[in-house]
Parts: structure tokens; sequence; C-alpha cells
């Protein structure tokens, strides 16, 4: 039997097309080079998924091992834990303001986005994750990811859900759940 062929780079065909248009693929590529280590140049930096920093956010970082700077919210437990365990690690970060802003090139100025997490406990009934969405949507906030439970219990049910939304800035992310926060029947919409 002959031997198998050794694929070329050209005879690969992608297998699916990425999602949203270029300028927010260019944008979730660049969050990393949005926070600067305090008196180093530049080092490999990623955002923590435990809690999810944005700007204006408090942040410090932390040394891995073999992944660089892992970037977390002061308040972070996580953080706190880690910290605690290998203080040595835990260097001062800030973030790039030029980055925030944009590119500062004449045209569209690519703002950095960040994935957050936001946590709502409402009073369950129908149609409650609509009127959420349609918050979300009227304020032109998008929605990446949704997960939502419903226990009934003596008030009559209540539901749990998190969303995880896109933001640049995470003074508009409290914008947007205090209009969370008047939808009939939500007792409660915070940053998780």
């Amino acid at each position: 039997r002959p031997p198998e062929p050794v694929p070329l780079v050209d005879d690969f065909v992608p297998t699916r097309k990425a999602r949203g248009n270029d300028r927010q693929q260019q944008a979730k590529k660049d969050t990393g080079g949005s926070v600067l280590v305090v008196g180093i140049g530049s080092l490999l930096t990623q955002l923590a998924n435990c809690c999810k920093p944005a700007p204006p956010d408090v942040i410090l970082g932390f040394v891995t091992r073999g992944k660089g700077v892992s970037i977390h919210r002061n308040d972070c437990s996580n953080f706190r834990n880690m910290a605690s365990g290998s203080p040595e690690r835990v260097i001062d970060v800030t973030w790039d303001a030029a980055k925030i802003a944009g590119s500062g090139n004449i045209g569209a100025a690519i703002a950095a986005i960040y994935p957050v997490d936001v946590t709502i406990e409402a009073a369950d009934r129908q149609g409650l994750l609509r009127d959420i969405s349609e918050v979300f949507t009227k304020e032109k906030m998008n929605v990446i990811g949704v997960q939502s439970q419903s226990v009934k219990d003596g008030r009559g049910g209540t539901a749990w859900m998190t969303f995880t939304v896109e933001v640049a800035q995470a003074g508009r992310l409290r914008q947007v759940l205090a209009v969370v926060a008047e939808v009939p029947g939500v007792r409660s919409a915070r940053r998780r």
C-alpha cells in the first residue's frame, strides 16, 4: 500500500465561518493587550474567567506557570486564594487607556470588548426571559450566553439567570443593570 500524501496548507478548507464581523473579532483578539504590567514592558496577559474583569475595574495580576499573567478583579475570591498561597506571584497591573479607548487612528477605532457575567434573581413568570432579553437588546448590549433555572418555592417560584454580555466599560453595565432591575418580578440584578 502506498503512503498517504502529506496534506498541504492549501488543501485545508475552513469548516465553519467566524461569527460576528471583523471588527468584533479583532477587538476580542486585542482584549488581552489592553492591560499594562506596571514596571515591565510587554508580557503575555489573559483575563481571568472566574471574575471576568472589564474597565474600569480595579485589577491585579497573578503570574501563572506557562500562561503569562492572569488578570483578576481585586475582589475576586479565586485571586485572594491564590495570592494567599503565593504572594510573591502577585504583580501590579493597570488598564491601558489607549487600547481601551481605541486605536487612535483616523477612522473607526476598535474598542476592546469584554465578556461579563450578570446574575439575575426574579419571581418566575411567563415571558420573564423575553422581557430581560429585550432590555439588553434595547440597550444595545450583546448577549453571548444564557443559563436559566427555575424552582417552585413558597413565593410561587424563583428564577435564577446568568447572562454573559459583551461590554466595553463596566460603568455602562451598571446603567443597564439598573434598567433590568425595573423589569416586573426582578428581585436582584448584579454582576457576578
